[in-house]
């Protein structure tokens, strides 16, 4: 009887094993936002147990017809690289690294409005075998027929700057980043360089009362240039160490003045990473308020007047 009560000990442990080894696969959801439900006015985490993992998550957006995710992960000894999932035969994959990551720290990506170019910040150098760059620049890859090209730093005038960080476009093809040169009104600010003539123009600073004495950056720009969302680091009217804020843009080209969104999109944690998602119904931002980076996602309508 002892032998038979060994054995269905044993028999029980592998059972518990391949359920446990189950309950870790990939479920392959279907649905949009990877068959999660709705987020009403009061922000919550992003997939929980399928793109929150207990790492550094951060940068979640989504391509224009809805099916790609992309996010960074923050490993503490290989930095900072990018992953995505995407709908394969009505399900969503599980998620992998980008297949053009190289082994420098990539951040911050964004789809131009048709989906087929996304741009990204990095720090890998020109060429192979070449040193990598000491700050972030700005990279574009075109996506082919299902196939990703190789990326491409932008070209002149953007990545003479000093840094340049978190590209988002308008639909006439304004860029959008944050960066630091000598025309920074602080530390890091926000700056747009209009394209035309065939190629982007000399970055210009978006200026007051946009860029202050403080840190501006990740600034998520609507398509149609109507509002900026942005986070402010060490804002004295701020929650924490930094906030997400937003501007309107006036009938003149003049920006009003920053207004704090207030609780509880904002923390008294770090919030920052905003992005619209392209049917402008939610608002996705990273956010430390559980201990680490992790992406939550807010109707639209709790930040946007």
């Amino acid at each position: 009887m002892r032998r038979y009560r060994v054995v269905f000990a044993v028999l029980m442990l592998i059972v518990s094993i391949k359920a446990d080894d189950a309950a870790c696969e990939w479920p392959y959801p279907r649905g949009a936002y990877l068959g999660q439900q709705p987020p009403g006015m009061i922000p919550k985490p992003f997939a929980p147990s399928l793109i929150g993992t207990g790492q550094d998550e951060l940068n979640g957006v989504f391509s224009p017809d809805g099916r790609m995710f992309l996010y960074t992960v923050r490993d503490s000894a290989a930095g900072y690289s990018m992953r995505f999932t995407e709908v394969r035969n009505g399900r969503w994959t599980e998620p992998v690294p980008m297949p053009f990551c190289s082994e420098e720290d990539e951040v911050d990506m964004s789809f131009t409005l048709d989906g087929r170019m996304m741009l990204f910040a990095s720090k890998r150098p020109d060429e192979p075998g070449l040193e990598p760059a000491q700050n972030y620049r700005l990279w574009k890859v075109e996506r082919m027929e299902g196939m990703w090209t190789r990326p491409e730093p932008m070209g002149p005038p953007l990545n003479r700057m000093e840094l340049q960080l978190y590209p988002c476009l308008t639909q006439d093809g304004t860029l959008y980043f944050h960066g630091f040169d000598y025309s920074s009104e602080g530390g890091t600010d926000i700056y747009r360089s209009r394209f035309a003539y065939g190629r982007y123009q000399q970055p210009e600073n978006l200026g007051p009362p946009v860029n202050s004495p403080y840190d501006e950056s990740d600034a998520c720009i609507s398509p149609d240039e109507r509002f900026i969302i942005f986070t402010v680091y060490g804002h004295p009217d701020g929650m924490g160490g930094g906030d997400l804020f937003i501007s309107y843009r006036e009938p003149d080209g003049k920006w009003t003045s920053p207004r704090m969104i207030g609780p509880p999109v904002n923390s008294p944690a770090m919030e920052y990473s905003p992005m619209i998602t392209p049917d402008g119904r939610y608002l996705f931002f990273s956010t430390t308020r559980d201990g680490t980076s992790d992406i939550y996602w807010v109707d639209s309508r709790a930040v946007i007047q």
